[in-house]
């Protein structure tokens, strides 16, 4: 079986860091701190693993033991398709879908008090944005999960 190449989301990005230390007074004893940086999450293949058309899948259905002998006997005794499960074409992922990323930012005050002991005064500031999870969209025809974000 051949399928036509499909690409299924570009997530190239740049990831800036800046950072900088000070001294204060010039004395090697009081600095001042401070850092900016961008962090990409890496996707893995999960995200397009799940959109191949010839990736594994399963279907899930209602099991309707007949004879009550905990054993599937054939397909008589499956009842309703509750989900499918796995790639193969079930899933389709936002081609809209955004680089999920977090940042940070953070400043720090230090001052030696003694020989190999030193206090510190910080501020740190962290988030994440463009987080992505299955969720599900209903159609007519269907339900077909949907990565979005």
């Amino acid at each position: 079986m051949s399928t036509p190449e499909t690409t299924v989301v570009d997530l190239k990005s740049t990831s800036p860091r800046l950072g900088f230390a000070w001294d204060v007074v010039g004395n090697g004893k009081t600095v001042w701190k401070g850092f900016f940086g961008r962090f990409y999450f890496n996707p893995s293949t999960d995200v397009t693993s799940l959109e191949n058309p010839v990736g594994q899948a399963a279907y899930r259905y209602q099991f309707n033991d007949q004879n009550d002998n905990k054993v599937l006997d054939g397909p008589q005794e499956l009842g309703r398709l509750i989900t499918t499960v796995g790639g193969a074409g079930f899933v389709k992922v936002d081609r809209d879908l955004q680089h999920a990323y977090g940042q940070e930012a953070s400043t720090h005050f230090e001052q030696e008090v003694a020989p190999y002991l030193s206090a510190r005064a910080s501020y740190v500031y962290k988030n994440t944005r463009n987080g992505c999870s299955p969720t599900s969209v209903l159609t007519a025809c269907a339900e077909r999960p949907t990565i979005r974000c």
